[in-house]
């Protein structure tokens, strides 16, 4: 039965163009995340060349500011990068399916004062309270990672939360409160299944904002300095834009793709499990 459900789901998928482009470049990245220790040719720390040296067969992607090897920098951000975005979204979507779910279900002042919370933290600029923690708590990339993921949950709280509210009067709802199933039960066996088809879409796309977002700290000197990240070689080499490009070209085209990628896949998930969506498509 799931196998069904899957290969109809992946049968519909494919029909979008741009969500199967976005697959691909999310495949790519995962590989060169996943081989990056067999790939690049040198360490991504150590002076291998003379600085700002532009690309060459020895140094594909050139070399920034102290001699290191940009090409190497890059595919090892390729980690940081997708461990920080799966991460910060696993976070969010497990936060925001529970708090979106159980007080929705029950109703009372719990779901009120939960959708305040929402609507609260919905209305803070994040990335200025991002900064704020960061700065005050140190920059690890695991507490970073956290602090995004804790930022992000609210949007997702509230598409579940209108979801359940939407499915728990439905009759095979009722039928299974009326055969004796428990509250609890009736919600993680038959609503949040049946209603978290746009949560997960936004997961998706909640991990091409957690990468840009990490990117974007790493930029600004907040990254975690022990590891080797798109948004840190980006610092490193803003400075010699005019005159070593390719320690902002290189890393920037990877950024850029990688979010499209998810977003693509993120469209093509609510584009596939949406009937209206599909109709127009």
């Amino acid at each position: 039965m799931v196998l069904a459900k899957i290969r109809m789901f992946w049968l519909e998928y494919r029909r979008d163009r741009m969500a199967v482009f976005g697959l691909a470049l999310v495949v790519f990245f995962a590989f060169i995340a996943i081989l990056a220790p067999f790939i690049t040719p040198y360490d991504p720390w150590s002076f291998v060349s003379q600085a700002l040296s532009p690309p060459s067969q020895k140094n594909l992607f050139g070399t920034d500011k102290l001699g290191r090897d940009v090409f190497s920098r890059v595919i090892w951000g390729t980690r940081v990068s997708f461990i920080f975005g799966l991460g910060a979204a696993t976070i969010s979507g497990l936060i925001g399916i529970i708090l979106g779910a159980i007080p929705a279900y029950y109703g009372g002042w719990l779901d009120d004062l939960l959708s305040r919370i929402y609507e609260f933290i919905l209305v803070i600029p994040t990335i200025f309270l991002l900064i704020l923690i960061i700065a005050m708590f140190g920059s690890s990339i695991y507490f970073s990672m956290a602090v995004v993921g804790l930022t992000m949950w609210p949007y997702l709280a509230r598409i579940m939360r209108a979801q359940v509210l939407s499915l728990k009067s439905k009759a095979y709802v009722q039928a299974s409160i009326g055969l004796g199933a428990s509250g609890i039960r009736t919600l993680f066996k038959h609503i949040i299944p049946n209603g978290i088809q746009p949560v997960i879409a936004n997961i998706t796309i909640q991990i091409a904002y957690a990468i840009l977002t990490e990117a974007g700290l790493s930029f600004l000197g907040l990254g975690d300095t022990t590891q080797v990240s798109w948004g840190q070689i980006l610092y490193w080499g803003h400075l010699h834009i005019a005159s070593a490009w390719w320690n902002t070209v290189f890393p920037g085209l990877a950024i850029a793709l990688l979010a499209l990628g998810f977003t693509l896949i993120g469209d093509g998930i609510n584009n596939t499990l949406n009937p209206k969506m599909r109709e127009s498509r």
